[in-house]
């Protein structure tokens, strides 16, 4: 229409269609030939009828609102840590207050960990995909057949941080948190499995370690009491 040639790359074009209004039974796309004229009306996919999306609909329902049940008031979960220094780590908290939909699931908790300034109890809110309901409990001799480099976590100053295992001697347990480049010997009684918590299908992945980096949501950081994790060695 405007006389002037263009030359883009193909991210940034997309097929001619046009939409034909009229009943709904005739609504539709169709796209255009080198012509401009129409081809035949794209069919709509079985999974497009209107009883398909009804239960699309239902089942997405039924995940929005299975965080509100899982994290209902009273409930122990655990929260990402999303701050410097912290990153990697899991920390208990109840639940305290439910509030928003569908997108914006928000809680308020109280972490078991952490205090104020002045002694009390910290309470804040947090976004709910930073939080996980509490891990199932394992097998207490799971390590009898644990790998070398197999993801973990290790009890931490009241927390649960990713760590990477290492190898046995006796009793004890080597294993290093390669973010903060340290390593841990421990009791097999402060190691569990590194658990996924998968939000879409609410399951367990076992064996993956979580993402507990994080995006940066806001979720207020804690008094700082990791200082010894960025010491060379902990023995416990």
């Amino acid at each position: 229409h405007f006389g002037t040639l263009h030359t883009l790359r193909q991210a940034t074009l997309r097929p001619a269609r046009r939409w034909t209004a009229g009943k709904r039974a005739d609504r539709c796309w169709s796209v255009a030939d080198k012509r401009g004229q129409r081809k035949r009306p794209l069919k709509r996919k079985s999974s497009d009828s209107p009883a398909s999306k009804e239960a699309e609909q239902e089942e997405a329902s039924c995940h929005a609102r299975a965080p509100a049940e899982l994290y209902a008031v009273g409930q122990t979960v655990e929260v990402k840590g999303v701050e410097e220094g912290f990153y990697g780590s899991w920390y208990s908290a109840k639940v305290l207050e439910v509030r928003g939909g569908r997108s914006a699931l928000r809680l308020r908790l109280r972490y078991e960990a952490f205090k104020e300034d002045d002694g009390s109890t910290l309470e804040d809110w947090v976004d709910a995909h930073n939080v996980r309901p509490l891990p199932p409990p394992h097998n207490p001799n799971f390590l009898r057949n644990i790998c070398v480099g197999a993801p973990l976590e290790i009890a931490f100053e009241e927390g649960w941080w990713e760590v990477e295992y290492c190898g046995a001697s006796g009793s004890k347990h080597s294993v290093v948190a390669k973010r903060y480049n340290v390593e841990h010997v421990v009791p097999a009684s402060q190691l569990r499995p590194a658990r996924r918590w998968d939000a879409q299908r609410l399951e367990w992945k076992e064996g993956e370690a979580s993402d507990a980096r994080g995006d940066g949501a806001a979720v207020r950081p804690p008094p700082k009491k990791s200082k010894s994790m960025h010491a060379a060695k902990s023995t416990v």
